[in-house]
């Protein structure tokens, strides 16, 4: 998406943070609110507008 071609090399030395992160929707669907935005579209949105405000 951001055309990275190099290699990200973790550092097993340090921790990692949080084993696992889990996101939990249960409430907010039950509030009736559903993703209309699929993650792929929004990562990329987010990318086009930090271009164009950030840089």
């Amino acid at each position: 998406m951001v055309g990275f071609q190099g290699l990200i090399v973790p550092d097993r030395r340090r921790p990692d943070g949080t084993p696992r992160k889990l996101l939990e929707t249960t409430r907010i669907r039950g509030l009736g609110r559903q993703p209309t935005v699929e993650l792929r579209d929004g990562l990329a949105d987010a990318y086009a507008w930090f271009l164009e405000h950030a840089c």
